[in-house]
Formats: C-alpha cells, sequence, structure tokens
C-alpha cells in the first residue's frame, strides 16, 4: 500500500515547490495541483510509523517492541506498558483504522503479555486463540467473542499464541458524552463499575457490529474504510452501540459488587476518621480502584470522599460538645475528632450546623416572647 511520506518539520520547502504552489493558488488551480502532487508522493513506501494514523494503516512485524510501539499509539496514556513477548519465532498482523473520534484495531499475534492501567476506554472482543486477564488477584479466561472492557482498573494481560482479536480504544470523555445522551437525567452513571462486573452489560448490538466492521477489513476493501465519511459513520455505529449497552446497564445504579466497595469503605472511615487517612488507603480496604470509589461516592451521596471524612468528623465533634456531662472542650472534641486546625474546624462547623461550636456547649436559650 503507498502513502504520503511525512517529511521532517526541519527541512525548508524547495524553491521549485514554493513557485509551484504560488502558481497554483494565483491561477486558481489549487484542487489539480493538489491532485497531481498526491499522484506523485503516492508512488513512494511509507515504512511503518507509530503515531496515531489518520485513516488506515496494515502493519506486519517480526519485531515485539514494534508492535507494542504501535499499541502504544492506538491506545493514547497507556501507563506501565511492560510487555514481554512469548517465546519462539514472534510475528504480528495489525489494521490500524481511525473512525471519527474512536481507533479500531484488528490484531493477530502470536503472544505475549503486558500490566498497566489506561487513561483511555478499550474494549477488546477476543475472535480466536487464548487470553487470561488478571486484576488485583483474580484471574479469569473469557470465551471466544466475549467483549473485555478495560476502562480504570489495573490489569494483566495474558495473550497465547495464535490469538486474533478486534479492540477500540476512545478517550473517556467521548465515551462518557455518548452514554449520557442514553441517560441525561443521571450522566454521573457513566462507565463506573463496568469493569467490576462486566456480564451485567448487554454487547450483543455492539459485538455484531465490531464483527461486521472485521468481516468488510478481511474482505480488503480498504477503499471504503479510507473515506472520512465512511469511517465517521462506522465509528458512531460502534460508539452508540456500546454506549446503548453500558447505559443499560448502569441504568439500575451501581452494581450489588460496586455497593459492597461502597460498604467496606464507609466501615473503614468509620473506624479511622479521627485519624490522617488517605484515600488510597480506604480504595485498599474496599477492594477497588480509588477512580472507581470516588465515583461510587459521587454517585450514591453526591459528594467526594473528603467530603464525606469531614461531614463524618463534624458529626462526632458535635456529639462530642452537646455531650454535657462529659464536658468536652472545644479543642478537645475538635482534636478527639481528627481536626488540627481550629479555626477551619469552628468555619466548617458553622457552615454545617448554622452555630459556632462554643454554642453546643451551652445552656439552651429561653426563646423571646412573640420570637
Amino acid at each position: 500500500m503507498w502513502h504520503v511520506v511525512r517529511t521532517s518539520p526541519r527541512r525548508r520547502p524547495a524553491p521549485l515547490s514554493r513557485s509551484l504552489a504560488s502558481l497554483f493558488l494565483r491561477q486558481k488551480f489549487k484542487n489539480i495541483g493538489w491532485s497531481f502532487l498526491r499522484g506523485i508522493v503516492r508512488q513512494v513506501p511509507m515504512t511503518p510509523v507509530t503515531e496515531p494514523l489518520e485513516s488506515f494503516k496494515v502493519i506486519d512485524t517480526a519485531d515485539p517492541e514494534h508492535f507494542f510501539s504501535v499499541m502504544r499509539a492506538f491506545r493514547p496514556n497507556l501507563l506501565g506498558f511492560s510487555p514481554a513477548a512469548a517465546g519462539g519465532e514472534w510475528s504480528a498482523r495489525v489494521h490500524v483504522i481511525h473512525c471519527g473520534e474512536i481507533r479500531i484495531a484488528v490484531q493477530e499475534t502470536a503472544g505475549y503479555c503486558f500490566s498497566g492501567t489506561s487513561d483511555s476506554a478499550f474494549f477488546a472482543t477476543m475472535l480466536r486463540g487464548h487470553v487470561e486477564i488478571t486484576r488485583r488477584t483474580r484471574s479469569k479466561a473469557p470465551a471466544p467473542g466475549t467483549v473485555m472492557p478495560h476502562i480504570h482498573d489495573h490489569v494483566s494481560l495474558r495473550v497465547g499464541a495464535g490469538y486474533q482479536g478486534v479492540a477500540l480504544s476512545c478517550s473517556h470523555e467521548v465515551l462518557g458524552r455518548a452514554i449520557g445522551a442514553f441517560m441525561p437525567d443521571n450522566p454521573a452513571l457513566v462507565i463506573r463499575g463496568v469493569e467490576a462486573d462486566p456480564d451485567r452489560y448487554d454487547f450483543s448490538a455492539y459485538r455484531r457490529n465490531i464483527l461486521s466492521l472485521h468481516q468488510l477489513i478481511g474482505a480488503g476493501e480498504m477503499l471504503l474504510l479510507d473515506e472520512a465519511r465512511y469511517r465517521q459513520e462506522a465509528g458512531d455505529i460502534l460508539l452508540l452501540s456500546l454506549a446503548q449497552a453500558l447505559a443499560g446497564g448502569l441504568a439500575d445504579g451501581p452494581t450489588p459488587r460496586a455497593m459492597r466497595y461502597f460498604g467496606r469503605a464507609i466501615e473503614f472511615i468509620d473506624a479511622h476518621f479521627a485519624e490522617d487517612i488517605r484515600i488510597a488507603a480506604i480504595a485498599e480496604a474496599a477492594g477497588c480502584s480509588i477512580r472507581l470509589l470516588q465515583n461510587l461516592f459521587r454517585l450514591i451521596e453526591g459528594r467526594t470522599i473528603v467530603q464525606h471524612i469531614t461531614a463524618r468528623r463534624l458529626a462526632h465533634a458535635r456529639s462530642l460538645l452537646l455531650d454535657h456531662a462529659a464536658g468536652h472542650s472545644v479543642t478537645s472534641a475538635a482534636l478527639d475528632s481528627g481536626f488540627s486546625h481550629f479555626g477551619l474546624f469552628a468555619r466548617r462547623y458553622r457552615a454545617a450546623f448554622g452555630e459556632l461550636p462554643s454554642a453546643a456547649r451551652s445552656a439552651p436559650r429561653v426563646p423571646r416572647p412573640g420570637g
């Protein structure tokens, strides 16, 4: 396949090129000129590149590092990518397509493994071969045809020899907007807890669409895929079917497993709110990622984890101050509740209860007549 050769930004255009370009513009032959130039440069083969591609690219390689560099380009912001190719002769063939704001990759490989966390949403559909996925201490080997989401959690992936699969990658924002179109009343439910309970979501329509695209690629109809309009339509169909599947599973709120994460987090906070606790420690006690836990608090309570801890500390401080028999001072109540900055404690207490902490220790006021 022939492609345009990308020149170095340091190279200055030749004077003849400038003259030709100016001539085309002045004589209003811009379209003819560009068609002529495209006809010339298409005769020069383009070596494989690793940056995100604008259209359609087929990559055949026997170099694992080349393959992994392409996959890093396919999944922007991939963190902690540590590949280890399988032994023996190794090869891979990858079709990479940009469909609007999403990217599609069809890969056939001799096997590899990696572990990491990505800032992009990633959905892989295995067509043939064997895959083992490990999240935290739990491993599973999905059956062929299974849609495997990888959105937030850290994951380790081992791909066996003879693997063939289709993957979709896009930003969280793009996927979030698509799901929000199906759930205008509850946009906070976007892509939260999907990895924790993937069987909850009906990916059948998405699976049919991704397999149809795979058949189109296998038939060699690259001209159709090279047309921006058709690629945009393919991307829209895939994105909408994926968003509809996620919205259907999220409509009833957090999954049961996500609620267990939330319950364990609440128990840990109740036991340690007076200490200097970190969100990472709460997530570890809950058994989920920090991001998932943060979104669970926003979804269930409508506030952040820090706001929940602050409210818990204030409620405890108020209970101490209202216990006149115990005789707690404002200082001791603040310290026993996890506050070390007394001015900040007083401001937050007043914002929460409408009075200063010292007022809670005084006797109840007698209402004025007629007041």
